[in-house]
This record gives structure tokens, C-alpha cells and sequence, in this order.
């Protein structure tokens, strides 16, 4: 997997249309994939849902938040000192599982953990998007332009 990794990258930065390396891990396991490919992964989209220990809205959010920006800042990563970048995963609507929250505490939820993991933030993942486009707040608004909204505010 490091050598796949290594060698796509070293294709990657001369092709056209640019292309990227990413990985979705769970949030509660962030050494579950070879050092090789997080050296040279563009993005790491950890799923803070469906995993009940480090789900949005759980008490160990935080935690595995800063785990997950300590481990990846180790990382001497072939692209740059930000690399790669941290996009926190949620999901846009209720599955019945964990994780789900409401798009207003979510935003909020998501503001704590842009500060946990500083210069690797990248954005928010969501699964999924259509359902998004349902999942209303008080206001009416959408998933997605309240979590849009929310990543424009300063921390």
C-alpha cells in the first residue's frame, strides 16, 4: 500500500486533471492504514458516525478529534507540512445509529473540532448529500447551507 501510494502521488503531480489520494477511516482507528499512504494522502476523511466511542455528539468526539490531528501531524508527509488535510465526517440526516446531529449543533460541533486540529483542517465530509438537502433545521434551512454557512464563520 506505501508503494501504490507513493508511486500514484509521483504520477499525480504531472497529470491533468489533478488527482488525489483520500482515506476514510473510522474515527476510532486511525493506524487501521499503512503510514505510507497517510504520508501521501491529499485527504483523510475520518467517519465520526456510526462508531458509538468517537461519534459527533459523543464524549469522546474530542478526544479522537486532537488523536486523529496528533497522528496525522507525526506524519512527515510527502506533499507539505498540512498534508493531509482533516475533513471531519458527519452525516446530513438521521440514520437511527450515532453520530446524527441536528444542523445547527453539528456546525457548532464542527467549529470545536476546526480548532482541534488547526492547520490540517481541510472541511467537513457528509454522508449523505441529497439527504442534506432534506434535513431541515428550525429555520427551515437545509443541511448543507447551514454546514456551508458555518465553515465561513472564523474561529
Amino acid at each position: 500500500m506505501d508503494t501504490l501510494a507513493s508511486s500514484l502521488q509521483s504520477y499525480f503531480r504531472s497529470s491533468s486533471p489533478e488527482r488525489y489520494i483520500s482515506a476514510a477511516p473510522l474515527c476510532a482507528n486511525n493506524t487501521v492504514l499503512p503510514y505510507g499512504l497517510y504520508a501521501n494522502a491529499n485527504f483523510v476523511w475520518p467517519r465520526f458516525y456510526n462508531a458509538k466511542a468517537c461519534c459527533f455528539g459523543s464524549k469522546g468526539f474530542n478526544n479522537s478529534v486532537s488523536t486523529w490531528y496528533n497522528y496525522l501531524n507525526s506524519i512527515n508527509s510527502d506533499l507539505g507540512p498540512t498534508y493531509p488535510r482533516v475533513y471531519l465526517g458527519g452525516l446530513s440526516f438521521n440514520n437511527s445509529n450515532s453520530g446524527f446531529m441536528e444542523p445547527d449543533a453539528f456546525v457548532n460541533a464542527t467549529f470545536t473540532g476546526r480548532r482541534l486540529v488547526q492547520s490540517k483542517f481541510g472541511g467537513v465530509s457528509l454522508w449523505e448529500g441529497t439527504d442534506g438537502l432534506v434535513t431541515k433545521n428550525a429555520q427551515g434551512r437545509d443541511f448543507l447551507n447551514v454546514t456551508k454557512a458555518g465553515l465561513l464563520r472564523d474561529i
